[in-house]
């Protein structure tokens, strides 16, 4: 609450912009655009669907069944041996999002955005254990794909871009 109150001060003095929301996204937006000069948004959505909306076949054979991107978790616990126990890509992937979720203290009525969730395991964890879990991606092929992935009322994909106000 005290960081809405802020926002709001900045947004009233920021002139045009009359609310802490729209300020924090106009700022987030203009942060980004500036780093990256991500275009126009149809610029980026034809991007998006020349990348991101092909065979979903091709994801799951390099991304395997979880369909994570990034890095994977093969130790538990303390181990310090690399390959400890042998997990493979899935459940070292698994091991990984449900560390992640351990480390941000995830427990049931707590709330979770995952922006650019791709496939959305995080948010299928996330609801498994009982957060009101979104993910927001902005391609259709794995909102399509992370829906059928999420059990009904177990979190939800939303497919949007998240540059856009």
């Amino acid at each position: 609450d005290d960081l809405a109150l802020v926002l709001g001060a900045a947004a009233r003095a920021y002139g045009e912009i009359t609310d802490a929301r729209t300020l924090l996204g106009a700022l987030c937006t203009r942060a980004v655009e500036a780093r990256f000069s991500l275009g126009t948004a149809a610029e980026r959505q034809a991007s998006i669907a020349a990348h991101y909306d092909q065979n979903e076949a091709l994801f799951r054979y390099m991304l395997g069944s979880t369909m994570v991107y990034t890095s994977a978790l093969y130790r538990r616990g303390g181990s310090k041996k690399p390959h400890a126990d042998d997990l493979d890509l899935d459940e070292a992937q698994r091991l990984k999002v449900a560390r992640c979720l351990d480390l941000g203290r995830a427990e049931p009525g707590k709330r979770l955005l995952d922006l650019g969730c791709g496939y959305g395991e995080l948010v299928r964890q996330a609801a498994a254990r009982g957060l009101d879990a979104v993910g927001i991606t902005n391609s259709t092929l794995m909102q399509r794909g992370a829906t059928d992935r999420l059990r009904e009322g177990a979190g939800r994909v939303v497919l949007a871009d998240m540059l856009e106000p």
